[in-house]
């Protein structure tokens, strides 16, 4: 057998690894776009009021206005910097907080990239004493 046949059985086993946790399919439409298109405090209402699948999908879709490649545009970026790096420091789900610092990557001049969410929920970057 090639081992393209056991690639599905190696990402299980590597995923089981992983401590116990949810996976979450996002994905985003146009309804989602036309939140984003909308203005910071729309976004936001629909934010806060939504579950944990939504607000994954509506931090995906963020991704594509976010990604300097794209270059799609809004004009809050800077409103939403700000409050992606709050939403890191939240009690929100891990999962989002996770997703929020992938999209804090695109923020010039600050380097998250090497940072993670710890499994407690904190924030941990390379060169932090906390």
């Amino acid at each position: 057998m090639k081992l393209l046949n056991y690639l599905p059985i190696l990402f299980l086993l590597t995923c089981s690894n992983l401590q116990a946790r949810e996976l979450y399919y996002s994905s985003y439409d146009e309804s989602h776009m036309k939140i984003v298109e909308s203005g910071f405090q729309s976004f936001m209402g629909h934010f806060s009021n939504s579950d944990v699948e939504q607000k994954g999908s509506l931090l995906l879709c963020l991704d594509r206005y976010l990604d300097p490649y794209i270059q799609s545009d809004i004009t809050y970026k800077e409103e939403l910097y700000a409050w992606l790096e709050a939403l890191v420091e939240s009690d929100e789900e891990l999962i989002v907080k996770e997703e929020g610092l992938a999209l804090l990557a695109w923020h010039p001049g600050q380097n998250y990239v090497d940072c993670e969410i710890s499994e407690t929920g904190s924030l941990a970057c390379p060169g932090d004493t906390n």
